[in-house]
């Protein structure tokens, strides 16, 4: 890989900026994909010198902050990616996830993650579309994922997930958004 293409993965990832898995072929992004939380696409950093694995951190405490998680919630997540959010929101929060991936190699790498932790008792993984998902869950989230639907299937997805929530339940969809620079 050159290093003019090595630069501009990282700085991709650094700047929140989606790198296709089949892209992440330098060392660095080597490194991440076996990182402790590994994130699909995004994190929040503080500055350009914070290491990846602290800004994914930050990034899932806050969605768990945002979603008000509390020790024995039942949260449904649409799309597992590495399993991060999982092992995170179940370790700090003490809620019980179940999550769901229709990808085999992100399903296999989550188990592992899982079983590495402990936590097959607070999370539950799933192989399965998000549209045959059933259950009532006191929260829904969906990190990066709603960009793979496509805008024809919004409101099945809208619908289906709010098929999952609890009547005071809460859902949290987050995105990447890209500002036109011109």
């Amino acid at each position: 890989i050159s290093t003019a293409r090595r630069a501009a993965e990282v700085s991709l990832v650094k700047k929140g900026l989606p790198v296709p898995a089949a892209k992440m072929t330098s060392r660095p992004f080597s490194r991440w994909r076996k990182a402790r939380r590994l994130m699909y696409s995004s994190a929040i950093f503080r500055d350009e010198a914070e290491p990846l694995e602290v800004a994914s951190e930050r990034k899932l405490e806050r969605i768990c902050a945002k979603l008000g998680l509390r020790p024995g919630m039942r949260v449904v997540e649409i799309g597992t990616g590495w399993g991060g959010f999982a092992l995170h929101a179940a370790s700090r929060h003490g809620v019980h996830v179940t999550t769901t991936t229709i990808s085999r190699e992100q399903h296999e790498l989550a188990a592992a993650r899982v079983r590495e932790a402990g936590l097959e008792q607070q999370v539950t993984l799933l192989m399965r579309d998000y549209r045959d998902l059933e259950g009532r869950y006191d929260r829904l989230v969906s990190i990066e994922m709603i960009e793979a639907i496509g805008p024809q299937y919004l409101e099945t997805y809208f619908a289906k997930a709010s098929s999952l929530l609890e009547p005071d339940g809460m859902a949290l969809s987050s995105r990447n958004a890209y500002l036109d620079a011109g």
